[in-house]
């Protein structure tokens, strides 16, 4: 769908886009959640604004670039929370969840060939895959999967976030910038009524809440299955951990008035969600003759429907990790070992690509407006780049050392309080 320069897209929430007739729906909380978060903490509206900006400069400094195409790793715990054993699912069935996010995301599903010979060329390997973490907060060995037995039948994420915290019946929160947290269990009150199937949480929203929450009989794969009707092969996951990773639905959560935005530019427009594996072309929104992206990943359609991420989708997933989610990039948590923390005062950023054969892009989201500099070194401490900054809610610089040798260069980014360092590895 079109991109527009401004944040602000008018939101539906997903509450309203019940069609009479459906048997069927594919319900996702995300953006409602996002409206309860706004109410309860109104900073957020400016901290999404200036995110957004932040993605949209670190893509534009970005495109026509020669990426290194490394994978990036993302270190999961499972928190299941069950009542009953029905509830308890297997760790097969985690297993092969986590198989199905990774070929999703790889774009090595099977049902690739189901994508319409128009779109395929739209359809992207995102190079971000997925483990389930062996190393806990303190140090020690996990299998990634947390069981706990609940008092509750259910939880209601829609109206709270009871399932987040210990004190009120759920699990606490892993750290948010070395894992992945994702809470499975059943739904009750206002989310069972609604057929909730999921939820998830934007970036730079409060650390506490930070994740996804899915209903545990939607969470499975092809061999070892959910028991969701037609949400039962893992594809639940998939929408939420893209929600998580900053992509919307791709009719822009503005009802069927085709004036809402996704951010993405390589995604059709389209009036509102599909919800039924619909015949090519579907067209809406005036965007014959080819019509929906229905099998995208970001739709509502059922799991047998869906089959793709875009170029587009996958450059904005990719920017997020540059960004607002850079910290779990560094993450060791899938290693059979101590994670590493950063030194107090010392702020984020992030080197992409890197290794780089002459072009690349420092980020930093900084936590408040202020002056920073940024200096690049070679391995003799010459400076070989410097450049100061003012008053900035977040650094994006695009820098050129192609008329330098390879080699290591050191990166140092300074602000009011303190030095951060890194390193890029300049290979051609």
């Amino acid at each position: 769908m079109r991109r527009v320069t401004f944040f602000f897209p008018l939101i539906a929430l997903c509450l309203m886009n019940f069609h009479a007739g459906a048997q069927e729906r594919r319900y996702c909380g995300t953006m409602e959640y996002l409206e309860r978060q706004k109410a309860e903490d109104p900073t957020i509206e400016k901290r999404m604004q200036e995110a957004e900006e932040m993605m949209q400069e670190i893509e534009r400094q970005t495109a026509g670039m020669r990426n290194s195409e490394i994978v990036i790793t993302i270190p999961v715990v499972f928190h299941v929370l069950y009542y009953n054993v029905s509830q308890n699912i297997s760790d097969n069935r985690i297993f092969d969840q986590l198989n199905t996010l990774n070929k999703d995301y790889a774009h090595l599903n099977l049902d690739t060939a189901n994508t319409p010979a128009v779109f395929k060329p739209l359809a992207a390997n995102t190079n971000i895959q997925f483990c389930l973490a062996h190393t806990d907060t303190n140090g020690n060995y996990t299998t990634g999967i947390i069981r706990k037995q609940v008092a509750v039948t259910g939880f209601d994420p829609l109206s709270n976030d009871n399932v987040k915290y210990s004190a009120l019946g759920g699990d606490d929160i892993w750290d948010r910038s070395k894992y992945l947290n994702i809470w499975v269990c059943n739904f009750t009150g206002t989310s069972a009524q609604v057929g909730l199937l999921g939820i998830a949480q934007f970036p730079n929203m409060a650390p506490a809440t930070d994740g996804v929450v899915f209903k545990y009989s939607t969470v499975g794969g092809n061999t070892y299955q959910g028991t969701e009707n037609s949400y039962k092969f893992g594809r639940t996951a998939t929408h939420e951990v893209g929600h998580w990773l900053y992509l919307y639905h791709i009719w822009g959560d503005d009802g069927n008035a085709c004036t809402g935005t996704d951010y993405v530019t390589d995604t059709p427009n389209q009036a509102d969600e599909n919800y039924t594996c619909t015949s090519f072309p579907h067209i809406s929104c005036s965007n014959g003759p080819n019509g929906d992206l229905y099998m995208n990943y970001m739709d509502y359609g059922v799991d047998a429907c869906k089959n793709m991420f875009t170029t587009g989708q996958k450059n904005r997933m990719n920017a997020t990790l540059n960004s607002s989610r850079a910290a779990i990039k560094t993450s060791t948590m899938c290693n059979d070992a101590t994670g590493i923390s950063n030194p107090s005062g010392q702020i984020m950023f992030n080197i992409y690509p890197n290794p780089s054969t002459a072009e690349f892009v420092i980020s930093s989201q900084l936590n408040e407006s202020s002056d920073a500099s940024v200096k690049v070194s070679n391995m003799i401490g010459e400076t070989v780049f410097t450049k100061e900054f003012k008053n900035v809610p977040y650094l994006v610089q695009k820098i050129d050392l192609s008329n330098r040798v390879n080699g290591m260069y050191f990166i140092e980014i300074k602000t009011p309080k303190g030095v951060s360092t890194g390193r890029l590895i300049l290979s051609r």
